[in-house]
């Protein structure tokens, strides 16, 4: 009887303990991005552009094809791999008009070099 009702609450405690970390982690990227817990992210996401505590993912009419030069490809990868595993308050909004797609997504943390990127991003505030 012991023995069951240790095991009947070790049990428990995986399975708490499984909640409160999903292992959310992004496992394809492009227009839909699928984390492991089920949760669906969707939106074009080009460039990540930090402001005081939020990362921001805006794309510019302008630097559509900056995407067939592989540096939407670069910066998509380490947003999958630095940045999404987290994935704590996604929130995505698309927008098209023109030929102007606006994607952006919320954060709390972020973590990145932007040196290299500084003549291809704009940091505006949220």
């Amino acid at each position: 009887m012991i023995f069951t009702l240790l095991v009947v609450a070790l049990v428990l405690m995986q399975h708490v303990k499984a909640d409160k970390d999903p292992g959310c982690v992004v496992k394809e990227y492009g227009k839909k991005l699928k984390c492991m817990n089920g949760e669906t992210v969707y939106g074009y996401l080009h460039y990540l552009t930090p402001y005081e505590g939020t990362i921001e993912i805006y794309m510019f009419q302008t630097y559509t094809n900056y995407l067939r030069r592989g540096v939407g490809t670069a910066l998509m990868k380490y947003f999958i791999n630095h940045i999404a595993p987290g994935c704590q308050e996604i929130r995505v909004s698309v927008t098209y008009g023109r030929g102007n797609r606006t994607a952006e997504a919320f954060y709390k943390t972020f973590d990145f070099d932007w040196d290299d990127y500084k003549p291809d991003v704009m940091v505006r505030k949220l």
